[in-house]
């Protein structure tokens, strides 16, 4: 079988698909030795997804990719030429939608339907091209892999497709991420994520200054500025906590297992996700979690996490402050967070989405 791989329009900076597309291309060349791969890349990012592998080739070309409108373009077009001189077998497309001219087999993974529910997380343009294309790449693919069972839900519902035609397929947690028994916390609570409105870091914000006067705790928030950030720092500067809170900006992947590991509380309200790997990353590090009751939250934190309302300021505060102080519980969620990142990886992704290819392949 010949794999089309499609990576064009991938930012690194995008941290979902980057993560998605890394572990997943590593996981499929770890198994699989007989099949061929044809990876579509822009040249500026074949280092962040090369993997070497005698069945794995890179196709990287040379584009002006730093402005998305421009990727997303050029990924229209190149992509269906590229799947055609490769005498590519199934194109697989691992950020929500495909080329229009797709003429191969074609598969795509839906990390999330965020564009339907929350219309002001992204720009305007951005959007309508995903409110519009995640649709028509649901109807036109083979097979959709869903992430979550939330996200299979979201997708039947926006995209009106059937969910027989949909895979629901875990993502992974790296193995660089690990507990180890001599933890010694330090005294921050952390968020780890884009700043946007979506992730209700506002809302973190506010807890945090309910309960700042009784906790030595600082709270640190990492990640790389998104959509609509700036009323983010506006409401720690008009709370009176610039001292208090660490914007620590985009931190590299590599440098994230020890941010979890030394925080005393990981917590992430996030309004709506299509997975939440953070949480599974945190309970990973041996840090206990607090999470949103919403979307694909519960799914993936199982008992293992509190969950909160996201749009209730008070319970986020509470569950800080009930996390910091009650050694039982944190003892207990650490536990039971180690034994719920077991049931994901990324070993069991690749072979599930290596079923879905021959799948394909064999109805041809």
């Amino acid at each position: 079988m010949r794999l089309g791989i499609n990576l064009l329009s991938e930012s690194p900076k995008s941290a979902g698909p980057r993560v998605y597309a890394q572990n997943l291309l590593k996981s499929l060349a770890k198994l699989d030795n007989k099949n061929r791969y044809f990876i579509f890349v822009s040249r500026r990012n074949l280092d962040t997804y090369y993997v070497p592998a005698s069945n794995f080739e890179y196709i990287s070309i040379r584009f002006p990719d730093k402005i998305a409108i421009v990727r997303r373009t050029l990924e229209q077009v190149l992509v269906p030429i590229l799947a055609r001189k490769y005498k590519t077998d199934l194109l697989h497309s691992i950020n929500n939608v495909i080329p229009l001219l797709t003429a191969t087999s074609s598969i795509v993974t839906i990390l999330d339907v965020t564009s339907f529910k929350m219309q002001n997380r992204f720009g305007k343009l951005k959007n309508f091209y995903l409110r519009k294309l995640v649709p028509y790449s649901s109807k036109k693919v083979s097979r959709i892999i869903a992430i979550s069972k939330n996200t299979e839900k979201e997708i039947v519902k926006y995209c009106n497709v059937e969910d027989s035609k949909i895979d629901v397929i875990y993502i992974g947690v790296s193995s660089i991420f690990k507990y180890e028994n001599s933890k010694n916390n330090n005294p921050y609570i952390l968020y780890v994520g884009t700043l946007e409105p979506g992730k209700n870091i506002k809302r973190i914000i506010e807890a945090f200054a309910e309960i700042s006067e009784n906790i030595k705790n600082k709270l640190v928030i990492a990640g790389r500025k998104g959509w609509m950030y700036r009323d983010i720092f506006e409401t720690t500067k008009r709370l009176g906590l610039t001292k208090k809170v660490v914007f620590k900006g985009y931190v590299p992947y590599k440098y994230l297992p020890d941010l979890y590991y030394n925080a005393s509380v990981f917590v992430f309200p996030s309004l709506h996700e299509g997975f939440g790997l953070p949480v599974l990353e945190a309970m990973a590090c041996g840090t206990p979690v607090i999470t949103s009751n919403t979307s694909s939250l519960p799914e993936v934190a199982g008992e293992a996490a509190i969950l909160v309302n996201p749009h209730n300021t008070k319970e986020i505060a509470d569950a800080i402050e009930n996390l910091l102080s009650n050694e039982k519980l944190r003892k207990e969620l650490i536990s039971k967070g180690i034994e719920q990142v077991k049931l994901f990886s990324w070993e069991k992704c690749a072979r599930e989405t290596l079923k879905v290819y021959e799948k394909i392949y064999n109805k041809k």
